[in-house]
């Protein structure tokens, strides 16, 4: 497809400094002012929901937080830190680290991201790698790249078409944005925002990306105002239909406005009327040589139903063998995070669940009794083998 000689220019990447990619800047992506055409590979068609029931388990990134191919928002007040935790998350994905002291990775790893930055000057990065190199943050060469792109408008086809190129450019398989608020001609309209995740979501097929990632900014908070809710974030509603999950951060609270599959809910601290939330610990604001963020639960827990749990785990693995990894199960499982995992953790320490290694699918293994045993005396499985703290830190430690 070429483009009309009239077609507009673009808002900050050209043609002239484009180099060798400028056909693809012309030519990756229509102009939404152009009636949308697909190919025949490209043309949605209805499907029948009953062909979806035998599907694998969706991939996740971050279980819990981030699907596969979905938008993974961060939004904050001015200087609260959203950036600096968008860049803690990169990196520990990259490094194959538990993400923010919490999170275990999911099954789709990225091995090289692209951030996109339109806030900041090559000399504030050159700060910013060295600052989280002291925090044992640093990466590998060629793992993580940044883009400097101030004045680019991604609901604009060139403009686009020139981080695409940029991906292609450098392999990258997931992409962070930041902020979204400053990569659109008008946040605050709906037109360019929806050609925006229109471009987006075009950009992740195409590219074969895991998925996008979008640090975003809140209203002016009103005088007397102390809570922040949904409605607080700031342009077209369209940012808040097109994103997978959003978490809001502020202070020592970390809270989920948006989370599709409501599986923060099973995760962080929930209760009628209020979003889940998590408390937010910020070790490194005071020590320059720890991570920035650490997310936890509060100390508030309440014991678990260890046979309960059991028998969940059983019934996950019976229907759904070499599917789980130990975070995808405890969540499958439901309840407190911390509580399925020491569950887990015992079963896979006493040989029922196998194999015990990291990362791997587990199974039950061939010689567990049936999960429908009644235990001796009407005892739970586990009853005299796993002592859950109800005040342990979420890591899953007994």
């Amino acid at each position: 497809m070429t483009v009309d000689d009239n077609a507009p220019a673009a808002t900050g990447a050209s043609q002239e400094n484009s180099g060798e990619q400028s056909d693809l800047h012309l030519t990756t992506l229509p102009s939404d002012s152009l009636p949308r055409r697909w190919t025949e590979e490209e043309a949605p068609h209805a499907i029948d929901v009953t062909t979806l029931c035998n599907r694998p388990p969706r991939a996740q990134i971050i279980p819990g937080l981030w699907p596969v191919k979905s938008v993974l928002g961060i939004a904050g007040e001015e200087g609260d830190g959203k950036t600096l935790m968008a860049e803690q998350i990169l990196r520990q994905l990259l490094r194959r680290e538990t993400v923010l002291g919490f999170f275990d990775g999911g099954e789709a790893t990225p091995k090289v991201v692209l951030f996109v930055d339109t806030e900041m000057e090559e000399d504030d990065a050159t700060e910013r790698n060295t600052a989280m190199e002291t925090r044992g943050l640093g990466v590998s060469p060629g793992q993580l790249h940044w883009l400097s792109a101030g004045g680019l408008a991604l609901d604009n086809p060139v403009d686009i078409a020139f981080v695409a190129a940029e991906v292609a450019r450098v392999g990258a398989d997931l992409l962070w944005i930041d902020s979204g608020i400053n990569a659109v001609s008008e946040a605050e309209e709906g037109v360019p925002v929806k050609t925006l995740f229109n471009n987006l979501s075009r950009l992740m097929r195409e590219q074969n990306l895991l998925g996008i990632g979008l640090t975003l900014h809140t209203r002016k908070r009103t005088q007397g105002a102390k809570d922040r809710k949904f409605d607080d974030l700031f342009g077209s509603r369209e940012w808040k239909g097109r994103l997978n999950t959003l978490v809001y951060i502020e202070g020592n609270k970390a809270t989920s406005w948006k989370n599709r599959g409501g599986r923060l809910a099973t995760l962080w601290e929930s209760s009628p009327g209020k979003r889940p939330h998590a408390v937010l610990n910020r070790p490194g604001l005071l020590d320059e040589k720890v991570v920035p963020f650490v997310v936890t639960l509060s100390e508030d827990g309440v014991g678990a139903d260890t046979a309960g749990i059991e028998a969940k785990v059983r019934e996950v693995l019976s229907c759904s063998p070499n599917n789980f990894t130990k975070t995808s199960l405890a969540i499958e499982v439901g309840g407190r995070k911390e509580d399925a995992l020491a569950v887990i953790a015992q079963l896979q320490e006493e040989g029922e669940v196998v194999p015990n290694q990291a990362r791997a699918r587990l199974r039950l293994a061939t010689s567990v009794p049936d999960a429908d045993a009644t235990p001796p005396s009407g005892a739970s499985p586990l009853a005299s083998r796993v002592v859950l703290n109800p005040e342990s830190s979420g890591d899953g430690s007994l």
